[in-house]
């Protein structure tokens, strides 16, 4: 994300996706293809937005297609499949309505906890869960309760404080689909029920104008 994301969502202005970085190395994973470069970043389940806020029942990955100067590329959802724990073909994106949809039903909406993490050295948190009542005084076992955790403060992420519901910036911050003359990025929300403590690795592939390319997550 950018800064100058910030500034168009003060003056009111507002596009599909996210805002791209500077250039595909200054994404955790890439590849050069003919015409472009493809780049991508994994999110667990979370959106990349300040104060976080997680999918139910979805690993986001934020992909980027840098095209070549002077050569449009068309950019599609269905050009990237998700496989998980190396399995052959792997899965297509869902659609940021979709989503929208399970964040904005109640029985997720009232949830108190909500799992994020499941990463390699990562045995998982929760968001939202409230630390130990303190009994009395100086409780010890309310000092050592967890917190819940925080996430890092960061200007150039969009802010929760424009009004808009977490399932709003799903849609809002989806992979805008399209011929592109210029570098787009955007969300892709993979279907995954399973605790993403399951994970042992994550691969997204893409088939495209570009060619094909598998770039590893994890």
């Amino acid at each position: 994300m950018r800064t100058a994301l910030i500034g168009c969502l003060a003056a009111g202005v507002m596009w599909a996706g996210t805002q791209p970085k500077t250039a595909a190395k200054d994404y955790p994973v890439r590849a050069r293809l003919k015409g472009a470069a493809i780049a991508a970043e994994y999110h667990y389940r979370a959106l990349p937005i300040e104060g976080g806020a997680v999918t139910p029942n979805s690993l986001v990955v934020e992909v980027a297609v840098f095209p070549d100067e002077g050569k449009p590329i068309e950019v599609r959802t269905e050009h990237f499949r998700l496989r998980v724990n190396a399995e052959p073909y792997g899965s297509g994106p869902q659609s940021p309505a979709a989503v929208a949809g399970e964040m904005k039903a109640p029985k997720y909406a009232n949830r108190t906890g909500v799992e994020m993490g499941g990463g390699v050295g990562d045995a998982g948190v929760m968001v939202g869960r409230p630390p130990p009542v303190e009994r009395f005084p100086g409780d010890p076992r309310a000092r050592r309760g967890p917190s819940a955790p925080r996430a890092p403060e960061d200007a150039s992420l969009p802010s929760k404080t424009e009004k808009k519901a977490d399932w709003q910036w799903v849609e809002e911050l989806a992979l805008d689909e399209g011929p592109h003359e210029r570098a787009a990025s955007g969300l892709l929300y993979f279907l995954f029920e399973k605790s993403a403590k399951k994970i042992k690795s994550l691969s997204l592939d893409y088939d495209g104008p570009a060619g094909r390319t598998s770039l590893k997550l994890m």
